[in-house]
């Protein structure tokens, strides 16, 4: 999800402008902040649901709150693969009986688990999955990793 728009700090105040009309080397640190949540809550709101038995995570899951389906194994990529940006959140929500599994490719670690997955605790449990290094990611929520 790209920002449409973004607000920008002027000398009478805050105004929303067009993305394009603003170079990106003219952000404040501040400004950057303010419009990835404004992001952020708009992919709140877009979701995603996941209906297959298995998905490579891509650019478009970035910052998107996944709602599994059915029995699953989502697949975090290595950076060579798909490229992250750093800080990047996927968060999923297990809807399904069924087991929901976030696994690490080959050459990704997946700081907060041991050997790489993790399955959900069950139905209506949830985890987040961000990015902290170039194949280096850390997930936090109700799976049955390390405590």
């Amino acid at each position: 999800i790209m920002a449409k728009t973004l607000r920008v700090r002027t000398a009478t105040g805050w105004v929303t402008k067009p993305a394009a009309d603003i170079p990106a080397n003219r952000l404040s640190a501040e400004e950057v902040d303010d419009n990835f949540l404004e992001v952020e809550e708009e992919a709140k709101t877009v979701g995603h649901v996941v209906t297959a038995a298995s998905a490579t995570l891509t650019l478009v899951d970035a910052n998107v709150e996944h709602q599994v389906t059915a029995t699953a194994v989502l697949t975090i990529p290595t950076n060579a693969l798909t490229e992250f940006a750093q800080g990047t959140k996927i968060a999923v929500l297990s809807t399904t009986a069924g087991a929901v599994t976030i696994t690490a490719s080959g050459g990704v670690t997946l700081n907060g688990v041991d050997g790489g997955s993790a399955t959900l605790s069950g139905q209506y449990s949830a985890a987040v999955v961000t990015k902290v290094g170039t194949d280096a990611w850390v997930i936090n929520g109700d799976h049955g990793g390390v405590v």
